[in-house]
This record gives C-alpha cells, sequence and structure tokens, in this order.
C-alpha cells in the first residue's frame, strides 16, 4: 500500500519555515506591489538553496495559500491569511 505523500501533506497546517515565506510574501507585497523573486525569499528567509525556496512554495499552494501561474516565476497570488479564512 502506497500512499501519496504530496496529496496527505494538505491536511496538515503549513509549517514554520512555510509561515515565514508567506509573511515575507505579504510584507513584500504590501510594500512593493509586487511579488519577490525565489532569490529575494531565500535571501529574505535565509534559504541558500532556490530548490528549497520552490518546495516550500509548492506546499502553499498544495495547501491552498497561495495560487502560482506557471511558467512566471513572480506571479504568486495570496488566497489566504494567516489564520487560513479566505482573503478578499
Amino acid at each position: 500500500y502506497i500512499v501519496n505523500w504530496r496529496s496527505s501533506m494538505t491536511n496538515f497546517p503549513p509549517t514554520k519555515r512555510q509561515l515565514d515565506i508567506f509573511r515575507i510574501l505579504d510584507d513584500y507585497y504590501t510594500k512593493n506591489f509586487t511579488m519577490p523573486s525565489h532569490r529575494e525569499i531565500g535571501e529574505t528567509a535565509n534559504i541558500s538553496s532556490l530548490s528549497v525556496v520552490n518546495r516550500h512554495l509548492v506546499a502553499l499552494e498544495e495547501k491552498g495559500f497561495i495560487e502560482r501561474q506557471k511558467g512566471r516565476q513572480m506571479a504568486i497570488r495570496l488566497l489566504k491569511n494567516l489564520d487560513g479564512s479566505a482573503r478578499i
């Protein structure tokens, strides 16, 4: 019996690191009216690997906190607030 770990991860709340990245996205957008690049997210969160940044963004997307547009790195839309409520 094999469990798809990705689909099972959507049932868990965001990790502390994922919440940190969500806050970075929210703060950056509030100040600049655009989203940060993966590199800027990594620098702010003290993550040197861009693939790790991407992995956290994928997790936030799978958990319904953000939406990303394929092929456009900075095309991120915040869908929920930190408490999980829908963003208006």
